[in-house]
């Protein structure tokens, strides 16, 4: 993905067009991520109104108990059904404008649905999503903006590098042949987290 918003060729002589661009797209992943995260507070608004009984601990239990779950995927002990779209991006939402098309891009990607779901952990914050829009769905939307704001990270980094006259292509390739290590330090992320939301429901 950053590759279609770094500066390449000539653009790259037009830094302000760049960071304009790169700008456009971190927002538009923090309004689809914040779509998606009112969406789904929305949804756990309904659920919570159709069972009332169940208290904000048992919600953190069943979070904790998924994420462990989850983790258990990702180093490999077990397999999961992963249901996604797997659809790509099309590369004609660039030709009218390329600031048009990115700030599509930010949007679709920040949703995280409509695209490849590599990590198990994407599922726990859509879950997430449901539960904090059950309390408040201010939370939910802040939840959802601080996890657009993430996706648009990568793309600031390899413009910045190329700028700095480093492509970021062996970066990347790096990165898909470490892609084992990703899911381990993943998977161990998850075990903290499960662990701390299982010792709150627990205490």
């Amino acid at each position: 993905m950053i590759f279609v918003i770094v500066p390449l060729g000539e653009e790259a002589k037009d830094k302000l067009y760049w960071v304009v661009r790169v700008i456009m797209y971190t927002a538009g992943s923090m309004v689809g991520a914040s779509l998606m995260a009112l969406l789904l507070g929305y949804a756990g608004q309904g659920i919570r109104a159709l069972f009332p009984g169940i208290s904000v601990g048992w919600v953190v239990g069943f979070l904790g108990v998924t994420a462990l779950v989850f983790a258990l995927q990702e180093l490999g002990f077990i397999k999961l059904p992963m249901p996604q779209v797997g659809w790509q991006v099309p590369k004609s939402w660039q030709k009218s404008s390329r600031l048009t098309g990115n700030t599509l891009y930010g949007i679709v990607l920040g949703a995280g649905i409509f695209t490849y779901i590599p990590f198990a952990s994407f599922y726990l914050l859509l879950m997430w999503y449901m539960a904090a829009g059950a309390v408040s769905l201010q939370a939910a939307v802040l939840l959802g903006m601080a996890y657009g704001l993430f996706r648009g990270i990568p793309a600031i980094v390899g413009g910045v590098s190329v700028l700095r006259g480093v492509y970021p292509v062996p970066v990347t390739n790096w990165l898909l042949d470490h892609l084992r290590w990703w899911h381990l330090i993943n998977g161990l992320a998850l075990i903290v987290v499960g662990s701390f939301l299982l010792g709150s429901f627990v205490l």
